[in-house]
């Protein structure tokens, strides 16, 4: 079984795999500019010091003087770190070397004021030292003019502990940047992933609140994120889809209920009044009112279950090529074959209204709106259905006489379990018939109305337009 996942840590982790490696990345970067820095730093410092050293030679007469004196420069003297340097005259001779180096002579190494030679040594008795090279050009005489083909070679060098202590606090400083960044930035991403987070968390309590009560509450979009309404958008089409079941199933239980009740206490009345005068002629009576009550409430559980099975999303799902035509003159023959009162019907067709969609939408259109018009219409009456071919779909249309219905009733008989009062059937019709109708018109994509007009009652489909088309009206 797989390990519930935090999308919080899985967040932070991720999020920490990056970053740290981009921090430690940039810190080494920045320790590499900053290292040469340092050197560089170091290296003027000693080019410094050797200028000042260069500006104390001077040459007469062809000698070459240094005033210089130990005791003004101890740092070219002391027994610890000390400096070093090293003076050449232009014939290679050693005009002058620091007292640091203990009789040891430098490497001489020429470079030039632009471009000084840099390089390190160590000494014999184990100083690692850096160096720096120069050839400098002497001033001559008083009148200060410059001799180019006269110059000395210094050489200064230092310990490199100095520069080991500037790179070692270099390194400690370049780490508590690197140290703070990731912290810095830890603390930054879990404050960030905690407010981001907690929308997501307060769209799970919203779902998690959701209680079969609640179901026509939408959750809220617009307090979602915008990477997430795509899904609070899906489970509110899927609350909705919910919400319509179980108000389908309660409608259903409250229709069953309301309807059972009266042939049940028919039922029980009968029952006492046989119990009460217990002779075979009760007896009988009581077993053909059970009968007609036991077909009565058959009919009407049928038709219930028909209706919630239209309402269901799985009905309507086959398709196959059937000819409405001959779907509908058997619907016309099987209505004609029992007691009609006289009541004709008329079927009037095109030729070939091939459709493909599912036969038995069809068949449950057309038995309901020809029961619907048998039970409604007048004796002796004529009752016309007119199918035709309409788009991809088909246009059908059933029209009967009525004198049940006033404008009134036909805004309400698509409406579950009404009946007209003045129905000469409504004691047996269960109002049913024209909201199966508009079930399975839906499932079929088709639209569905019903108007009456100068007495003639009219139920239409049609596929295609807002209206019905004028010879299916």
């Amino acid at each position: 079984m797989a390990q519930p996942v935090s999308l919080r840590s899985d967040l932070i982790q991720r999020l920490l795999w990056w970053i740290v490696p981009i921090v430690i990345a940039g810190m080494t970067v920045h320790w590499i500019f900053e290292r040469s820095l340092l050197r560089n730093q170091f290296d003027a410092s000693l080019l410094e010091k050797a200028t000042t050293l260069a500006t104390l030679v001077t040459e007469k007469e062809g000698r070459f003087e240094l005033e210089f004196a130990d005791e003004y420069m101890p740092q070219y003297s002391r027994e610890t770190h000390p400096f070093f340097f090293q003076i050449w005259t232009p014939d290679g001779e050693v005009l002058e070397r620091s007292y640091s180096l203990r009789g040891e002579d430098l490497p001489l190494v020429r470079g030039s004021l632009a471009s000084p030679a840099v390089f390190e040594t160590t000494l014999a008795r184990g100083n690692e030292v850096r160096c720096i090279g120069v050839e400098f050009p002497l001033r001559l005489g008083t009148d200060q003019d410059v001799n180019p083909a006269t110059s000395v070679t210094i050489v200064l060098g230092a310990d490199t502990y100095h520069l080991n202590q500037s790179l070692k606090r270099g390194v400690l400083e370049v780490g508590a940047t690197g140290v703070a960044s990731v912290l810095g930035v830890s603390i930054a991403v879990l404050l960030a992933l905690r407010k981001g987070v907690r929308l997501l968390e307060r769209v799970a309590e919203d779902v998690s609140s959701i209680t079969p009560s609640s179901l026509s509450r939408p959750l809220d979009e617009d307090q979602a994120p915008v990477e997430i309404r795509p899904i609070v958008a899906s489970l509110n089409r899927a609350l909705e889809t919910l919400r319509a079941f179980v108000e389908r199933e309660r409608r259903f239980n409250s229709d069953v209920a309301h309807e059972l009740r009266t042939p049940i206490a028919e039922l029980r009345a009968a029952a006492d009044v046989a119990l009460k005068w217990p002779d075979a002629e009760s007896k009988d009576r009581l077993a053909v009112h059970a009968g007609e009550i036991a077909a009565q409430m058959a009919g009407l559980v049928e038709s219930l279950l028909e209706l919630a099975t239209l309402e269901s999303s799985d009905a309507g799902e086959t398709e196959e090529a059937f000819d409405l035509g001959k779907c509908a003159a058997l619907a016309v023959d099987q209505a004609q074959r029992g007691e009609q009162d006289g009541r004709t019907i008329e079927l009037e067709l095109d030729q070939d209204v091939i459709l493909a969609c599912d036969p038995k939408l069809w068949e449950v259109v057309l038995r309901n709106l020809l029961d619907n018009a048998l039970s409604y219409s007048p004796a002796g009456s004529r009752i016309t259905v007119r199918v035709r071919r309409d788009g991809e779909g088909a246009a059908v249309r059933v029209s009967n006489r009525t004198d049940a219905l006033d404008e009134a009733g036909v805004a309400r008989c698509t409406d579950r379990l009404w009946r007209a009062t003045r129905s000469p059937v409504e004691a047996s019709h269960f109002g049913l018939g024209l909201s199966i109708v508009q079930a399975a018109s839906a499932k079929l994509g088709h639209n569905f109305a019903v108007r009456l007009e100068h007495g003639v009652f009219h139920a239409s489909l049609w596929k295609t337009g807002r209206d019905a088309p004028k010879d299916a009206r």
